[in-house]
């Protein structure tokens, strides 16, 4: 009987294919490459109202375009335009001053046709080298997040106070994003979030109904303020939406349909709709107030292995969205889905009609049975999934436990007589595990030992180059970072001293694997 009955659903299932149309576009073709004039791995937005667009490059500076049908313009360090070519994130404030994020260059800005850096001494310190994100509140209070050192305020008259673990509640140094709304900015880290009042600068977690801090010690990598005024929050355990009113929140996964529970940036549509990235695919979050409903759309095979990244997702003026990721640029058009649905060809009906009475009973029950089993969004086809709001799913029991505490890179086989060099060479490595300016020269002088005689020592050693070695060391600690510390490949990377670009090209050399691919086995 259960042969009968799977040749009846199959039966049904090809003739409502035959009988059914595609109208509009389909999920294949959504994703359309953004044509750059040259390979960019994309990190950031900024829109202009006229449609001009920035993008910041990992590595590569800077593109701008004035409009869609112009070619990109490039800046970079080499030519002298740009303090770094390492461009993590991006702000327009109400100067119109464009402010850009650097990894290990600190914060700049454009402004009248040319880039500048801070005239205020304050903020060309080394304590705002690697920038994460930017704010700016109604007192026009710019405020600056950091990787390494907390959370910096520029007030109007040019003075900069600083909010980091040992003068505020704030858990962590390292800060993620920020958003401002009313008078709260909202403050994600690396340990939890945090909301501030801008007018009496007062620090506090964020928290629910009952009190709770619901993302305690959870990495809060992105945020995103609905039309409604709530909160959107990408985790590595899912997407959170708060209520400000009640104080309650929603917690959405991949069973709820969302493509990933790694959300690396979330972006806003001109409908209200929120679009998540994944590191290989979106979702879009559909909301009517009360439940929500997640569809997940991925870039066609032929596009090679898109990752998507940390915060670049933005939304045009005419309503396409774009993805930045390390291929390049991707637009997508809500418009094109609006329009997508299914329209009966009467001619083929009319030819099947009667097979499809002499089928229509099992065909049912098949019907049935396969729709309980549509669970989840496929990345391939839109299956919807809705949610109601205010379920509060208990807390992730995987979530990070640990800070980094214990992290020792694998060491290399080496004979006795060669180990204090070793053991030397490796701690000095790790106490300048983030300075991406680190060299060998740097090394040799903290070891007290000449470059080329390091150079012999090491390569006679190990087999690797001092240069070689200090980019293994990165390595293996970002590979533990990835398995312990529970946050995005991006930060591991910018963590060890790397853009996320150099940190997979050389994590395949040493593993034979992307990051990502690498996490997706050990799961």
């Amino acid at each position: 009987m259960k042969y009968i009955y799977f040749s009846l659903c199959l039966l049904f299932s090809l003739l409502v294919t035959g009988c059914l149309q595609q109208s509009g576009e389909t999920t294949s073709g959504l994703f359309q490459k953004v044509e750059v004039g040259k390979s960019v791995n994309v990190s950031c937005f900024v829109v202009e109202p006229n449609g001009s667009l920035w993008m910041g490059l990992d590595g590569e500076g800077m593109a701008y375009r004035e409009t869609q049908e112009k070619p990109f313009q490039f800046y970079n360090k080499l030519s002298g335009t740009l303090p770094s070519d390492v461009v993590i994130c991006a702000f327009k404030d109400s100067q119109k001053r464009i402010w850009f994020g650097s990894f290990g260059n600190g914060p700049f800005y454009y402004q009248n046709g040319a880039f500048h850096t801070p005239d205020n001494e304050s903020l060309r310190t080394s304590q705002l080298d690697y920038v994460s994100g930017f704010a700016e509140d109604s007192q026009r209070n710019l405020w600056i997040a950091t990787m390494k050192d907390g959370l910096f305020c520029c007030d109007s008259t040019g003075r900069v106070s600083v909010f980091n673990k040992d003068n505020s509640p704030l858990t962590t140094n390292f800060i993620a994003d920020l958003k401002y709304d009313s008078d709260t900015l909202f403050v994600a880290t690396g340990w939890g979030m945090f909301v501030l009042d801008t007018k009496t600068k007062i620090v506090r977690p964020l928290t629910d109904q009952q009190g709770d801090d619901f993302l305690n010690r959870q990495m809060v990598r992105i945020m995103e303020v609905g039309s409604d005024g709530k909160l959107w929050m990408g985790t590595r355990s899912g997407l959170y939406i708060y209520d400000r009113l009640t104080q309650t929140y929603t917690r959405l996964t991949a069973d709820d349909g969302m493509a990933d529970n790694y959300i690396l940036a979330l972006g806003r549509d001109k409908q209200g709709n929120i679009w998540a990235a994944s590191e290989h695919a979106v979702t879009r979050v559909v909301s009517d107030g009360t439940t929500f409903t997640c569809n997940a759309f991925s870039p066609d095979k032929n596009m090679g292995d898109v990752t998507f990244h940390v915060r670049a997702v933005t939304c045009m003026p005419n309503g396409d969205m774009l993805f930045g990721s390390s291929k390049g640029c991707f637009s997508l058009s809500p418009n094109h889905l609006q329009t997508e649905g299914l329209s009966f060809s009467w001619t083929r009906t009319a030819i099947l009609v009667l097979l499809l009475l002499g089928c229509g009973a099992a065909c049912g029950w098949g019907v049935k049975a396969l729709r309980r089993k549509r669970t989840t969004a496929s990345a391939d086809f839109p299956l919807e999934k809705t949610v109601p709001a205010g379920r509060e799913d208990e807390t992730p029991e995987d979530k990070p436990l640990n800070r980094y505490a214990d992290i020792e890179p694998s060491a290399v086989e080496v004979t006795s007589l060669d180990m204090q060099l070793k053991e030397k060479a490796i701690r000095i490595v790790q106490e300048h595990i983030d300075d991406s300016d680190f060299s060998v020269e740097d090394m040799s002088d903290a070891i007290g030992m000449s470059r080329a005689h390091l150079y012999k020592r090491l390569l006679a050693i190990t087999g690797k180059t001092p240069i070689e070695f200090i980019r293994v060391i990165r390595v293996k600690q970002g590979r533990q970072l990835l398995e312990q510390s529970g946050e995005s490949i991006s930060q591991v990377a910018y963590r060890v001293g790397m853009s996320p670009k150099q940190f997979a090209k050389y994590f395949k050399e040493e593993y034979g694997v992307l990051p990502s691919e690498y996490m997706k086995n050990k799961q």
